[in-house]
C-alpha cells in the first residue's frame, strides 16, 4: 500500500487588519478548508456621481458660509521610497533603478502576454524595445511573474490587494505559528526567512494566487518561502518557483506546493535556515489556482491591469511617434465637421428668434414673474455659467465672481484634460492611491474634486507652477512621482479665500482616510455641519 497523500484544496484563512496577530477563521466543507474573508470593499464608484454631488452643494460656499472639517491638518509627507520587504512595490523600485542607470538583460518570453501587449499598444510602446528592467516593472505591474522556462505567469491579488502589496508582513506570518531565521543586514535592520512552517500556515496566510506552471526542480529546491529583507539598490527579479515538499503530518505523510515570487535567481538564494553575506530578499508565497474554484477566484481576486503611474511612464519615455496618418481618422473628422456646421447654422437661427422676441418683449411685472418661475425651476440649486454662480432664490445680479472665474469655466469646458481618455492630463487630476494601482473609492472622487477647486481658484490646470530643483520645468512623469510620493500637491492662490483653501486642502489629503466623505462635505458646505 502507498503512501498517503493529503493534497490541500483551496485554503486560505482570514485575518482581521489589526496590527498583531488575530484569530484565523477556516472553515471544513467536504474535506476541503474554505476560504472566508471577513473585510469586503465597496464596488467602484464613477467620479461623475460624486462630483454631481458637490457641485449640487456649492451654493450655500457663496453665502459666508463657514467649513470647518476634522481632517484639514496638514499630512506629514512620507519619506523617499525604500526597497525594504515591506511592500511589493517591484515596479517602483526597478524604475528607481532604472533611473539611478541600471540595465539587466532583456526578458526573452516564450510569449508576451496578451494583456502587457494591449497595454503598451494603446499608448504605442513596444515591449521587446524596452530595456530589461523596464519589461520586468511592466510585466509586474501587469499582474505577471516569470517561471521557468520564462514562461509569463499570471499573478492574482487578493481581497481587492494591488501588485505592489502582496507581500506578508511578519506579524502576520507569526500569526500562523511560523518560526524564523534572524539575519543581521548591512544597514542594521533585521531580515527574517521562513523556519519551520508548513505549506498549510504559510498558505493560510498569502495574498495571492498564481496560475499552474511546471518547475522541474521543484522537489530539489531548497530556497526560502518567505522573506523581508530587501537591498535598496537591488533591481528585483520576478522569479517563480514551486515549493514542493513531503513531510509527516499527523501519522500521515503530506506533499505540500507553495508557490513564492523570488526577487534574487535561484543561484543567489540563500538554502533554507541560512543568511546572506549582505542585505536579505523579498520572498513572496503564493498559492496555486488550481486549489480554488472558479466562484472563489471570482468573489476574492482580481486580475491587475495596471497601475495609472507606470502607463504615465511608458508614454512619456518610451512611446514611439505615429507614423502616416490613419484614414480610420476621417470618420470622427467628417463628423465633427458636421456638427460644427450644423451647431453654427443652429445658433444662428437661435440669435435670428431671439431678436425678434426681444424686440416683441414687453417690461411688465407679467415678465418679471415669468422670468422669477423661470430661475426657480432649475435644478440643482445652482446655476454655473460662463458669467459666475447664480444660487436659488437670488436674483440674477447676484454671482460669486471668483479670481478669473470666467476665464476658468472656459478653460474647464474646453480643456481635454477633463475627458475620460488615457495619456498625462487625466493623471494629474487623479488621487495618489489610484496613480498606485488601488480601486477607486469615493475618497478618490474626493481629491479630484480638491483638483477642481484649485482649478477654479488659480484659472490654470494643475501643477503649472511645479519647477525642478533648477528652476525647469518637471516632467510630467516626475510630477506624479511627487504625487504619489506626498511631496507635491495642486496649489492655491494667495488670494484664495481661507475657508475655500481649508475645503480644498482637506480634500487634497494625501492619505484617502484624512479626507471627507461626500456626506461630510456636503453637509458642511450646505451649513448643516456644525462649522462656523
Amino acid at each position: 500500500m502507498g503512501t498517503p497523500v493529503i493534497s490541500l484544496q483551496r485554503m486560505h484563512c482570514s485575518v482581521n487588519s489589526c496590527p498583531r496577530p488575530s484569530t484565523f477563521q477556516c472553515f471544513a466543507v467536504n474535506s476541503t478548508v474554505e476560504i472566508r474573508h471577513s473585510k469586503i470593499y465597496l464596488a467602484d464608484m464613477h467620479a461623475a456621481f460624486a462630483f454631481s454631488l458637490l457641485l449640487a452643494a456649492l451654493a450655500p460656499f457663496v453665502q459666508g458660509q463657514t467649513v470647518t472639517f476634522r481632517s484639514l491638518e496638514e499630512s506629514s509627507s512620507p519619506s523617499s521610497y525604500v526597497f525594504n520587504g515591506s511592500d511589493s512595490d517591484i515596479a517602483q523600485q526597478l524604475y528607481i533603478r532604472h533611473k539611478a542607470g541600471d540595465t539587466g538583460d532583456e526578458v526573452e518570453l516564450t510569449s508576451v502576454p496578451t494583456a502587457v501587449t494591449e497595454r503598451l499598444s494603446a499608448i504605442n510602446v513596444d515591449f521587446n524595445s524596452l530595456p530589461g528592467l523596464v519589461q520586468r516593472a511592466v510585466l509586474w505591474d501587469t499582474g505577471f511573474a516569470i517561471a521557468p522556462g520564462n514562461v509569463p505567469v499570471q499573478v492574482y491579488p487578493m481581497h481587492n490587494r494591488t501588485m505592489d502589496n502582496i507581500v506578508i508582513p511578519k506579524w502576520e506570518v507569526s500569526g500562523v505559528d511560523c518560526t524564523f531565521t534572524n539575519c543581521s543586514q548591512p544597514n542594521d535592520v533585521t531580515a527574517y526567512y521562513s523556519h519551520t512552517c508548513t505549506g498549510w500556515q504559510m498558505l493560510n496566510t498569502s495574498h495571492c494566487v498564481i496560475d499552474v506552471f511546471e518547475d522541474s526542480g521543484a522537489g530539489t529546491y531548497l530556497g526560502n518561502m518567505w522573506a523581508n529583507g530587501g537591498d535598496p539598490d537591488v533591481a528585483p527579479l520576478i522569479e517563480l518557483r514551486d515549493h514542493t515538499w513531503t513531510e509527516p503530518v499527523f501519522n500521515a505523510s503530506v506533499t505540500f506546493s507553495v508557490y513564492v515570487v523570488h526577487t534574487v535567481s535561484s543561484s543567489k538564494e540563500v538554502a533554507w535556515g541560512e543568511c546572506p553575506s549582505g542585505y536579505g530578499t523579498v520572498s513572496i508565497p503564493c498559492a496555486r489556482r488550481d486549489l480554488f474554484s472558479d466562484e472563489f477566484m471570482a468573489a476574492n481576486t482580481t486580475v491587475p491591469t495596471g497601475s495609472a503611474w507606470v502607463t504615465t511612464w511608458l508614454e512619456v519615455e518610451f512611446a514611439e511617434e505615429s507614423s502616416g496618418f490613419d484614414k480610420i481618422l476621417l470618420v470622427p473628422i467628417i463628423l465633427g465637421a458636421v456638427v460644427v456646421l450644423g451647431a453654427i447654422g443652429l445658433g444662428w437661427f437661435c440669435w435670428k428668434r431671439k431678436a425678434k422676441n426681444s424686440a416683441q418683449k414687453s417690461t411688465s411685472a407679467a415678465h418679471d414673474l415669468e422670468t422669477d418661475q423661470y430661475v426657480a425651476l432649475i435644478t440643482p440649486e445652482m446655476i454655473l455659467g460662463p458669467t459666475g454662480m447664480t444660487t436659488q432664490g437670488s436674483t440674477l445680479s447676484s454671482h460669486y465672481e471668483s479670481a478669473g472665474s470666467n476665464k476658468t469655466l472656459t478653460i474647464l469646458l474646453d480643456s481635454e484634460h477633463l475627458q475620460g481618455k488615457p495619456g498625462v492630463g487625466t493623471p494629474y487630476w487623479t488621487a495618489p492611491e489610484i496613480l498606485e494601482g488601488k480601486r477607486y473609492t469615493e475618497q478618490a472622487d474626493i481629491y479630484s474634486f480638491g483638483v477642481v477647486l484649485t482649478e477654479l481658484d488659480t484659472s490654470k490646470i494643475p501643477y503649472s507652477d511645479a519647477a525642478t530643483e533648477h528652476g525647469g520645468k518637471p516632467k510630467p512623469f516626475q510630477i506624479l512621482q511627487d504625487v504619489m510620493a506626498g511631496k507635491l500637491r495642486p496649489t492655491f492662490s494667495k488670494d484664495c479665500p481661507p475657508r475655500i483653501q481649508k475645503i480644498g486642502m482637506a480634500c487634497l489629503a494625501l492619505s484617502p482616510e484624512d479626507r471627507p466623505t461626500a456626506q461630510e462635505l456636503v453637509q458642511e458646505l450646505q451649513g448643516n455641519g456644525g462649522g462656523q
